[in-house]
Order: C-alpha cells, then structure tokens, then sequence
C-alpha cells in the first residue's frame, strides 16, 4: 500500500511539471491553438476512459501489475509522440 500510495504521489507530481511542457510544444507547433484544445480533450477522454480500462483489466485477472504494464506501455508510447513533436520544433527553430 506504501508504494501505491508513493506512486500517485510522484505521479501527480510528475503530471503537474510534465503539463506545461506539452502544452508549450503544442503552441510551438501550432500557433492558432488548435492542437492544444485536442490535447485538452484528450486529457480529459483519457482521465474518462481511464478508471474503465483499469476496472476491465481487474476483472480479467491482471491485477495492479497488469495495470502497471498497459500504464508503463502507455505512457511510453506518449513519450514517443512527444518526442516526435518536440524534434520537429527544434528543427524548426533552427
């Protein structure tokens, strides 16, 4: 239960430094606004969606390390996307 518990914490942490990050590459990329409203909407999808993947993977038998896994997957595959972005506005500040 610690660990739980220390987990939510770094995570809340991590998320609150991590947000303005993505919202300022988002407004480098795309000076209008537009990609920071979809980001917004799907932060809010993914904060509604969430609680239902975790109680499907419960019910199937995963466990909370099955929720770590498909979590982890997910957070590094939005690694990579941002890493994408974050590469194409540093060549185009060049």
């Amino acid at each position: 239960k610690l660990v739980f518990f220390a987990g939510i914490i770094v995570a809340n942490i991590t998320f609150l430094f991590l947000m303005p990050t993505y919202r300022a590459l988002t407004a480098f990329v795309d000076p209008l606004g537009r990609l920071a409203v979809g980001s917004v909407v799907m932060q809010t999808a993914g904060t509604a969606i969430a609680p239902s993947l975790a109680g499907s993977i419960l019910l199937l038998g995963g466990g909370y390390a099955g929720i770590g896994i498909v979590s982890f997957l997910l957070i590094m595959a939005s690694c990579i996307l941002v890493w994408r972005v974050a590469r194409q506005a540093d060549a185009a500040r060049k």
